[in-house]
């Protein structure tokens, strides 16, 4: 007896049994030779079989998500030992011997997996070992992986009043992974709860929908609601568009502004067939002399009827 080492090879790398195994034993201990040296041919036979799982990965739970770990949160993995059957104790990362991909993807050791996500489309999950370069496939495990809800942001909404209920609303998904792209489609409507001016005021938006390369993963509600929303008055000015004020001399500037009515003045600025009605609170000639007065001051105008709370009279 000595020590040894002894390097055998088949005659070809075919699957099966009773394969012939050709080599050579080498003695290392000086002490001890062969009768032709310290090395000696030796010849036999042995199989080539399939690697196999002694055991097999399992579910962790029935309830999954987009996004949740695929190891730890997906799935369970066996225990190290006798993972490989004739492999002996084995470690998935400590010296690379065993690492592993999940349906196909990339081959990856175990810490990395923990980031890696199956997609919600998924009805299965195989695991695949790979022992020194060869690959082991686990039983496909049957699976339910449910969309990752977003929530749809928008910011309140401003707008000068314009005689309609349309809103203009940017809308974000938040929720999604950094690194995939999914944005909310464009097409959806969006509508004030009414057209008139007014602060705390709600917007609805309907018809909200995914889209980009990942959206597949993901759900989101198809209507958002965004309150305190304002509508601002339309700022319009008054003209007087009625014949020339006169009045006797009486020593005074002031003027009767009762005289005046509504179609003496013209509002510029109302949105289509918008109308309101408009009444002045006093009126003065710029002077009291005959012979300097040119024009009439009229003040205090306000406007009224169903629309005066969208306009703001400038003057």
């Amino acid at each position: 007896t000595g020590d040894y080492t002894v390097a055998a090879t088949f005659a070809d790398a075919e699957k099966g049994n009773d394969k012939a195994v050709s080599g050579t034993v080498t003695l290392t201990n000086p002490n001890f030779a062969f009768a032709g040296g310290n090395t000696a041919s030796v010849s036999g036979k042995a199989s080539i079989v399939d690697l196999q799982l002694a055991a097999q990965p399992t579910l962790a739970d029935d309830d999954f998500t987009y996004g949740d770990y695929i190891y730890g949160d997906l799935i369970n993995l066996p225990e190290l030992e006798d993972l490989i059957k004739g492999a002996g104790d084995v470690s998935y990362n400590a010296d690379g011997k065993v690492t592993v991909s999940v349906n196909g993807g990339e081959e990856m050791d175990l810490s990395d997996i923990t980031n890696d996500r199956v997609p919600a489309s998924a009805e299965s999950i195989v695991v695949t070992f790979y022992y020194e370069g060869s690959p082991i496939e686990s039983n496909a495990l049957s699976l339910n992986v449910d969309k990752k809800e977003l929530t749809a942001f928008a910011g309140a909404v401003t707008k000068p009043y314009d005689g309609t209920t349309a809103a203009n609303v940017s809308i974000k998904p938040v929720g999604k992974f950094d690194d995939e792209t999914v944005s909310v489609a464009s097409g959806y409507t969006a509508a004030f709860d009414n057209k008139n001016a007014g602060t705390g005021k709600t917007v609805t938006v309907n018809g909200i929908e995914l889209t980009g390369a990942d959206a597949a993963n993901y759900t989101i509600a198809e209507t958002l609601s965004i309150t305190n929303c304002t509508i601002n008055p339309k700022d319009v000015t008054v003209s007087y568009i009625g014949a020339d004020l006169t009045k006797v001399y009486d020593g005074t500037d002031e003027f009767d502004a009762d005289v005046l009515s509504e179609s003496d003045f013209k509002v510029t600025g109302l949105v289509g067939e918008d109308t309101v009605g408009i009444s002045a609170e006093s009126a003065v000639f710029d002077s009291e002399n005959v012979a300097d007065a040119t024009a009439v001051i009229v003040e205090g105008f306000e406007i009224y009827g169903e629309n005066e709370g969208n306009y703001n009279l400038t003057n």
